[in-house]
């Protein structure tokens, strides 16, 4: 199951272009996949307001209902999104970090430390353009360095990708994004990826 978060004044749809592979394979393994459009009460855990953390209460139940209704498995519910969405995806991997797997935030981290929901920390791959260049408010390499160092610090796996382009300029990046999340399911143990990134992996892309 993928929840994917779409940016400021973006729409729903904007997986179909932002994380094309990601997609294709929820639906090639007869998964969900969740787009909000709008918000039940935005706050700063988007940067923008355009999600908020009450959002997560409908999450919860859209969980519950596909895990029961829809042959969900629970070990694999990721998260995803670019730019304000992004900062919101890597707050649902802490503050629902009793059910996220793994999170891959494009142009994303955070501004707001969130809380985690337990002892759980789930896997991340971040995603960012160049220092200077990633920047629409805030700078998302700052942001992204931000949630590696929090999510590495409470044990966490963590991949950051640096692209040297600008913002949300991690759409190629989305088979590499279904692999990183098909190696994580929740709890996975010992961590697959220990010893190095898979062969083919952006040289860009760097464990912790």
């Amino acid at each position: 199951m993928l929840f994917y978060w779409h940016g400021t004044g973006g729409v729903s749809s904007e997986f179909e272009r932002m994380a094309v592979a990601v997609a294709e394979g929820i639906k090639a393994q007869n998964g969900v996949l969740v787009s909000f459009q709008n918000t039940t009460a935005g706050d700063l855990y988007s940067g923008t307001l355009i999600f908020g953390e009450s959002d997560l209460k409908i999450v919860d139940q859209l969980v519950a209902c596909a895990v029961r209704d829809a042959n969900v498995d629970p070990r694999r519910i990721y998260t995803t999104g670019c730019s304000a969405g992004g900062l919101f995806a890597t707050a649902m991997a802490a503050l629902r970090s009793n059910y996220v797997a793994a999170a891959a935030p494009n142009s994303g981290g955070y501004v707001i430390k969130p809380p985690f929901q337990n002892d759980h920390t789930p896997p991340l791959m971040t995603i960012h353009g160049a220092p200077g260049a990633d920047v629409v408010i805030v700078d998302f390499s700052q942001t992204s360095a931000s949630a590696d160092q929090y999510f590495k610090s409470r044990g966490g796996f963590v991949i950051n990708c640096n692209t040297g382009g600008g913002h949300c300029g991690g759409g190629p990046l989305a088979s590499d994004i279904w692999a990183f999340f098909q190696a994580h399911p929740f709890g996975v143990s010992p961590e697959p990826w220990s010893s190095g990134l898979p062969a083919g992996f952006p040289d860009h892309c760097s464990i912790q």
